[in-house]
């Protein structure tokens, strides 16, 4: 949706809250937008259908509720602003601004054609310090998850409310998009350098994540684990990590050829325990 191309905020509100309850169910049904405002539905009804207004803070929630972008909630700010103000100096300056925003928005699309809202470092921030966001982009490149997220949820251990939330982050990244029936990730062939400032944490919470997941899943067939600590020289050890290094390449292949059917963990470490 251009919520920019909209010139009330109420039109804006209606909209997206249409367009989101269209992608995921009733949880941002009008009643749900009011209660984040602060209000009651009939009272957020009456509000739309007449000339009162909801007051900046309200507005503010109902942005922050249907996932709004930080301009696209500015914007909506100067729309009421602009609707309520009566002093013409006023009004001029007020449209002047929304004028100014929407020049900056578009000039911003036409440099980012077919590329993320976002700065590259901003979204690997967020990616990569969620690993539930990494997670469930992987299982939306597979179209049986596509077209059942309750099976997410299973894998995950995710609410229906926290999944919905990970889409929109998603969405809001360019990384996922809504077709009208299912949600299907857009870019997903990431990597990491371990340069990376965000790599150590990443790192630390992957593990984290699939240490809890091993230990649900320990003794089935689609686990395997192995820990261990070994005596040896430095031959041996140049060579292991041969191994390992020819192993990744190997499986790097095998998955670009292979078609996503389901989400695998491959969790690897060797190293000296003395300097």
């Amino acid at each position: 949706m251009d919520v920019f191309s909209h010139k009330k905020y109420k039109d804006i509100i209606v909209l997206c809250a249409k367009e989101r309850k269209q992608k995921f169910g009733q949880r941002f049904s009008l009643a749900k937008v009011a209660a984040a405002c602060g209000v009651q539905k009939t009272y957020l009804t009456k509000i739309l259908n007449s000339e009162s207004h909801l007051n900046a803070d309200q507005l503010a929630a109902a942005c922050e509720f249907l996932n709004c972008t930080d301009l696209e909630t500015e914007y909506m700010l100067l729309l009421r602003e602009q609707e309520t103000a009566t002093h013409h100096f006023r009004i001029k300056s007020i449209a002047k601004k929304i004028e100014t925003l929407i020049a900056k928005v578009r000039k911003t699309s036409a440099v980012l054609q077919g590329t993320t809202t976002l700065s590259q470092q901003e979204t690997g921030w967020i990616y990569y310090t969620d690993v539930s966001m990494q997670l469930v982009h992987l299982f939306l490149t597979i179209p049986t998850f596509q077209k059942d997220l309750g099976l997410i949820e299973k894998a995950l251990g995710l609410s229906r409310e926290r999944l919905i939330d990970v889409i929109l982050l998603l969405e809001r990244h360019g990384l996922a998009s809504f077709d009208g029936k299912t949600h299907t990730a857009l870019e997903f062939n990431f990597h990491l350098d371990p340069s990376s400032p965000v790599f150590r944490p990443y790192r630390t919470l992957q593990r984290l994540k699939s240490l809890d997941k091993i230990d649900k899943i320990q003794g089935e067939d689609s686990c395997y684990a192995l820990t261990a600590a070994c005596a040896a020289d430095q031959s041996t050890f140049e060579s292991t990590k041969l191994q390992i290094l020819q192993l990744v390449k190997n499986t790097q292949k095998s998955v670009v050829a292979s078609p996503a059917e389901s989400v695998f963990q491959l969790n690897i470490d060797f190293f000296r325990w003395d300097p």
